[in-house]
């Protein structure tokens, strides 16, 4: 919705009237010439009754309400634009009539209808009161398929909205408290409490007060129940809410606007079960009424420190509490505050008053006043130091000055121990003996009278007091000097050497190569930290961390960042063929070209990458996620915010300082005499699908034009060399840029442009790590954190988050994984399961997700056992299993539609069988999945498979749920069994006692030691995030076929053994095979340059794990 009208073809009203009547009468069954509804529209159109004709096709709404997806939006498109012709009044009602059609319409085509209701929105006149029940419309198709966060970017214009659509009181409330009702019901909770404050702020007038009384409960009862809620003084000013002052539910409302721990017991002890019979836990509301406590405890102490004691008394708990619940209320941004841990006390910096009353405003009012005198002593401080300046006894009368500045200080100490706020101080200065006759006279800040008897009187302030204010000025504080072995400088020292010591101590022994090492990495990963903002004020940052850093200033670039290419520059390796880097998901790094609200700090400023990244996350998260966020719907930029691939060598040399992606390999090539004129890194936008690549940024198109003008400029064919995600976009491109529907560069431009295409670590099949992250926000990395690191990065970056997130990300549902239980496995066995030829009893791999509904057993006796699943005796357990197809069909129904739509408009995760399969080669769903898409015809090409194994990857999860309503969807449903909310026969619903379950997550009780199942992740062969099967399927047999591989291009399948290097090498060493550390690899990076030099003679296949095993008992 936006303020741009929608342009629909001016075709003359007989000619669309019988465009639709023809379509229409079709879809009804009539014959195509001469049907009954096109004769009787024909009629009307030559009898010039265009009244009637729009009243005909208005009231066939529902017949094309059952027209293909294809037809769908076209056809109510050419409805708008015919009844665009009617007039006012009839034009108003045939709207009105078309849109209940639309909402009481129960078929699927949510997206649509969504669509649909949106260009008619924008045909609209910004000023119509049609786009009022057209915005009605969208908000409840929304809310009914469960497409509410498509619509939630644009409430935040809704008031707006509310006055250019000049609607009526009585339609503003309709509207506020639907939006309320619908949000709430999505569970846009406090969404939901913002609107229905909106909803009852429209109530001023007494006469209609007790109409409203209702929500109003309903708001006093949310307010004190979100957990994120603290503000009460708003929804007290409301009238609506007024109105109850003489109700339970108002004083209640004033504990929480403005009392304590121990009004709060006495209303609860004066009014027994009253909060129960609300809906409101009295546990939630203690907890809420100590932060309160605490908070109000604060601001009476700003800038003054609390004892544990006294917050430990007004919040009835033990000392030992204090900590945390400080900790709870400067996370609640009710205060800011400091604790010290030794004195135990907690000094105030910032607090948020809880209300706002006349002593507030006093206190506002003396801290103005002393600002304003401060301001007033600086002018005339400015205005001595202009006269010193010209004065030859400046010396003289800086002395002067300052005496004068400390006398006056003292003058006004007094002032304030005598309580006279009402009355100033004014001073003069008695001569001193080093004034002179011939000096400018200084001017001294005056201030009215002191006392009652309005006299003035001579400053006769002593040595003594002027020393006691310049002691009691902080930044001339002397401190007693400590023992030298006490000082922090002395202990933080101390401390840091240490820590290396026993680092040192527990590794092997190391060369100074590695010490460089390391070295490197330490100053490399912080090179614009301020390590001074760390360390107390009064250390000695220089001398310290001169001291420090003498050892760990690397020598720069030192000849083994550029080995073995230096070694192979030596044999006299050379380059030969233009060179195109094409890195994989998270690689590049992303920046903001966005202009409006929070963006303008970030303008120019990576989002993803860099030290500014981490700033954004934690300072600013919010615009963060905003900016990493795509339009769900569109799967592109959401209004307002544009975030662009960053471009160059730089893109993806280092993704933050001290962590290199592409950068060892840039060095490398650059030994052997590449620069940015024949080397180009094809940097992209990761979260776009692979097809939006080139519908927002054009990607292919400005990749095809450098691989073009490569040959032209070298006279030789390019090398593409991809990394995990890039591998998937450069197969994608090979089909795009020769198909008609993409490139149109014929069936011999990949043969005539490309010499070799390198895959280094490609999930070609995809990994079951996509599946998780898009399900549940989880993957091995976040369940193995820990307790205390999950509740942590919950607090931060919920799994909800962090899911919602991901969803939008295109490129990341391209790595889902492809192929079936041909490839995958089905529920009792998979290729790659280890006891395959054994036949013990072991976990297969097959499923790869393994669901299990946990609940009581009180029938249990307590000697009974569930040993196959090891609960404990008091549960029970329903176990289903997914594999590979049904997982994907799984993930759809589990999320939105929008996610399911993007899925299945952008991806294809099948299989192709034989010849007749691949008729359909112009379907661009298909061009990702090397198993429904056939290799260009390239006879010379070459395609390196390069990969890591010996790494424990994750294969399979085990996932449990969260107990929902009743009303909630169903899960495994198909899209018809959804709305109508009844179980699907043959699949799990995840219904059990009544209840459906929703939230779903990796079940991390979940372990069997010896099976390589931890945390409820079940881990096989990889190179730590690809499994064996994605990265070697097709290498060593998939494209062995003709089937996929026509032209019967030569395909070199090279595994890297994973080695951890015993040097202190953070990234592994010149032997790791891990996903991304394998961009470092020596032998990875000499196979590269070879075939860059054109000297890959001697590189042939190098197999070191059971992968041909593995793809022979692939059912394909």
């Amino acid at each position: 919705m936006s303020y741009v009208n929608t342009v629909f073809t001016e075709d003359p009203l007989e000619v669309q009237a019988t465009e639709f009547a023809a379509y229409t009468s079709k879809l009804k069954g009539e014959p195509e010439e001469g049907g009954a509804f096109l004769v009787e529209v024909a009629n009307l159109l030559k009898e010039n009754k265009s009244e009637l004709v729009f009243q005909k096709l208005t009231a066939e709404t529902a017949t094309i309400l059952d027209a293909p997806e294809k037809d769908f939006e076209p056809l109510f498109n050419l409805l708008i634009a015919i009844l665009k012709s009617a007039s006012p009044e009839t034009h108003d009602t045939l709207i009105k009539s078309s849109i209940q059609a639309l909402v009481n319409d129960k078929n699927e085509k949510a997206i649509q209808k969504l669509k649909v209701l949106q260009n008619l929105y924008n045909t609209l006149e910004y000023t119509s009161t049609l786009r009022y029940y057209v915005f009605l419309a969208i908000l409840d198709i929304a809310t009914q398929y469960d497409e509410i966060e498509t619509l939630l970017p644009q409430l935040s214009r809704l008031d707006i909205w509310v006055r250019e659509w000049a609607i009526s009181k009585e339609q503003t409330r309709e509207l506020y408290l639907r939006v309320s009702e619908k949000l709430e019901e999505a569970g846009e909770v406090l969404r939901a409490y913002d609107f229905l404050l909106k909803y009852l702020a429209t109530y001023t007038s007494s006469n209609d007060l007790n109409v409203a009384k209702e929500a109003a409960r309903r708001a006093i009862v949310q307010s004190i129940k979100f957990r994120e809620t603290f503000r009460f003084e708003d929804l007290l000013e409301l009238e609506a809410v007024e109105a109850l002052k003489e109700e339970k539910i108002f004083e209640l409302l004033q504990v929480f606007l403005g009392g304590n721990l121990k009004e709060y017991k006495a209303f609860i002890e004066k009014n027994l079960g009253f909060v129960e019979k609300l809906g409101l836990s009295n546990d939630d509301n203690i907890r809420k009424i100590r932060l309160l406590t605490l908070a109000s405890l604060a601001s009476e102490h700003v800038s003054r420190e609390i004892s544990y004691n006294t917050i430990a008394k007004a919040l009835e708990i033990d000392e030992e509490e204090v900590e945390m619940w400080t900790i709870d209320v400067i996370r609640a941004n009710l205060m800011e505050a400091k604790i010290n841990q030794v004195q135990k006390t907690i000094f105030v910096n910032r607090t948020t008053y809880r209300t706002f009353t006349m002593a507030q405003w006093q206190q506002l009012s003396s801290k103005f006043e002393g600002w304003r005198e401060s301001l007033d002593d600086i002018l005339q401080v400015i205005a001595n130091a202009k006269l010193i300046a010209q004065n030859p006894n400046s010396l003289i009368l800086v002395f002067v000055v300052i005496q004068t500045l400390a006398v006056n200080m003292v003058q006004k100490r007094r002032t304030r121990k005598k309580n006279s706020p009402n009355d100033e101080l004014v001073t003069t200065v008695t001569p001193t003996p080093f004034q002179s006759s011939t000096m400018p006279k200084l001017q001294i800040p005056k201030h009215e009278k002191q006392g009652s008897s309005g006299s003035r009187r001579n400053n006769s302030a002593t040595i003594e007091d002027v020393e006691q204010i310049v002691n009691e000025t902080f930044f001339l504080k002397h401190e007693e000097p400590k023992p030298f072995l006490t000082r922090k400088r002395v202990i933080f020292t101390a401390g840091l050497l240490f820590g290396l010591a026993i680092a040192w101590a527990f590794t092997e022994p190391t060369t100074v190569h590695q010490f460089h090492t390391l070295s490197n990495f330490i100053t490399g990963s912080f090179p614009d930290l301020d390590f001074t903002s760390l360390l107390p004020a009064n250390i000695l940052v220089d001398e310290l961390i001169g001291n420090m850093t003498m050892y760990l200033k690397p020598k720069i670039l030192v000849d083994t960042e550029f080995m073995p290419g230096l070694k192979l520059a030596t044999s006299g390796l050379r380059g030969e063929h233009p060179v195109i880097l094409v890195p994989g998901i998270v690689s590049t790094g992303l920046e903001s070209w966005s202009t409006s609200n929070c963006s303008q700090k970030y303008f120019r400023k990576r989002m993803w990458g860099t030290t500014a990244m981490f700033r954004a996350v934690l300072l600013d998260k919010e615009c963060w996620k905003d900016h990493m966020k795509l339009d769900p719907v569109t799967g592109l930029d959401p209004p307002g915010v544009k975030l662009r691939a960053a471009q160059g060598l730089d893109a993806a040399d280092y993704l933050f300082p001290g962590y290199w992606v592409w950068g060892k390999m840039i060095q490398n090539f650059a030994s052997i005499g590449y620069d940015s004129n024949n080397m180009h890194l094809a940097a992209y936008d990761w979260r776009l699908s692979i097809y939006n690549l080139e519908t927002r940024d054009k990607y292919y198109s400005k990749l095809k034009g450098t691989i073009e003008m490569a040959k032209k400029l070298d006279r030789k064919k390019s090398v593409i060399v991809a990394h995990s995600l890039g591998s998937t976009v450069v197969l994608y491109f090979l089909k795009w840029v020769e198909s008609p529907m993409g490139g149109n560069g014929g069936p011999n431009w990949v043969n005539d442009h490309i010499e070799s295409f390198i895959n280094i670590g490609g999930p070609l099949l995809g990994l079951p790590k996509a599946l998780s992250a898009l399900l549940s926000g989880e993957m091995r990395d976040t369940v193995e954190l820990g307790a205390f690191g999950i509740y942590l990065l919950e607090r931060f970056f919920s799994k909800r988050e962090r899911s919602e997130l991901f969803r939008t990300w295109g490129g990341l549902a391209s790595m889902l994984p492809k192929g079936g239980e041909a490839v995958w496995g089905n529920n009792t066995h998979a290729p790659d399961d280890k006891f395959y030829d054994a036949g013990t009893e072991r976990e297969s791999y097959g499923p790869m997700l393994t669901f299990r509904l946990i609940t009581s057993n009180k029938n249990k006796t307590k000697d009974q056992t569930d040993n196959e699943n090891h609960l404990p005796n008091d549960e029970t357990h329903l176990t289903y299993h997914h594999t590979c197809p049904s997982v994907v069909n799984f993930l759809q129904n589990h999320t939105n539609n929008v996610f399911s739509h993007m899925l299945s408009t952008n991806y294809s995760f099948g299989i192709a069988e034989n010849l007749q399969d691949f008729r359909d080669d112009v379907d661009h769903t298909k061009w990702s999945n090397p198993l429904e898409s056939r290799l260009p015809y390239a006879p010379d090409m070459k395609i390196y498979c390069l990969y890591g194994v010996g790494k424990e990857t994750e294969r399979r999860y085990y996932y449990s749920h969260d107990e929902a309503d009743t009303n909630s969807h169903c899960e495994g449903c198909t899209s018809d069994e959804k709305s109508k909310k009844e179980p699907h026969p043959n699949v799990h619903h995840f219904k059990y006692k009544g209840k459906i379950f929703r939230n779903v997550f990796i079940d991390s009780s979940i372990n069997i030691d010896n099976q390589g199942l931890k945390s409820g992740i079940h881990t096989g062969e990889g190179d730590g995030t690809v499994p064996l099967l994605s990265l070697g399927y097709m290498c060593v047999k998939g494209w062995k076929n003709p089937l996929y591989n026509p032209a019967g291009i030569k395909v070199i399948t090279r595994e890297f053994v994973h080695e951890t290097s015993p040097s202190f090498d953070l990234r592994g060493g010149a032997k790791t095979a891990d996903h991304v550390d394998i961009l470092g690899n020596y032998a990875v990076t000499e196979d590269v340059l070879r075939i860059a030099a054109a000297q890959a003679d001697s590189i042939e296949n190098t197999i070191h794990s059971r992968i041909e095993e593995y793809a022979a008992r692939a059912q394909l």
